[in-house]
């Protein structure tokens, strides 16, 4: 899955044997992808959007894990463009139900973050590896755009129907949810109908600006020149890993 058109599109142009499934306003792509059967959709912006399209995943195609791979606004200060997170731990930034419940905890759920599990970030650690040191001449590119070698890390991100845009957004979040690397508007929605469901599920984000008020120059250019290359590189790591 990812937010938008460029995060998919390069996904969906390797696939064979390629069916398209229009469901309510999403098209659903069927097909293989590196040797292993799967199914890939625009899921649009926000956690209701990304729900609705996870739910539809688990319940029309029966799929046995789910991947979201998109861009992310850097609330760590050691972040820079183009650097990568492998989600940890997935929290809702504009969860609120005080005073019934804890900010932040997700209500009847008695938790206030959902989590990937170990084995499954392992796998994402080596997938973005292996992606970071690509040799082809698509990576050779961003390199040469980025003027540096991108780094991972694996730490918490946190959702909401939100576009982060100014310093007192972001340092509002790093100071209430001090681990968080990164945020974005959909993981944290994926991750919450993943675990209702028992289904395995990793979040990958690429950094495409700070959060702040650089945003508007920055993320139009990392979603127009890096972004779908970066989802289709780590999607296919995965699956090669997992075929």
């Amino acid at each position: 899955m990812g937010a938008m058109p460029q995060e998919v599109d390069l996904i969906v142009a390797h696939m064979e044997q390629k069916t398209s499934h229009q469901l309510g306003s999403r098209v659903f792509y069927e097909g293989v992808l590196g040797g292993v059967q799967v199914v890939t959709a625009f899921s649009r912006w926000g956690k209701v959007a990304a729900a609705a399209t996870a739910m539809q995943m688990i319940s029309t195609f029966s799929v046995d894990r789910i991947m979201f791979t998109g861009v992310a606004g850097a609330i760590s200060a050691d972040l820079h463009l183009g650097d990568l997170i492998i989600g940890r731990r997935f929290f809702q930034h504009d969860m609120d139900a005080r005073p019934m419940y804890p900010r932040y905890e997700i209500p009847l759920a008695g938790v206030s973050y959902y989590e990937s599990a170990p084995e499954d970030i392992d796998l994402a650690k080596a997938a973005v590896a292996a992606m970071i040191h690509e040799s082809s001449d698509e990576f050779r590119h961003i390199r040469d755009l980025l003027h540096r070698t991108p780094r991972a890390v694996v730490g918490d991100i946190a959702s909401g129907d939100r576009f982060v845009s100014t310093m007192e957004e972001r340092e509002a979040i790093r100071t209430n949810l001090p681990g968080v690397c990164c945020v974005e508007m959909e993981g944290a929605a994926v991750a919450q109908v993943c675990s209702e469901w028992n289904i395995p599920f990793l979040v990958v984000r690429a950094v495409s600006d700070s959060a702040d008020e650089s945003s508007e120059v920055d993320f139009p250019f990392f979603v127009r020149e890096i972004s779908s290359q970066y989802s289709f590189y780590i999607v296919h790591n995965i699956l090669r890993a997992l075929a």
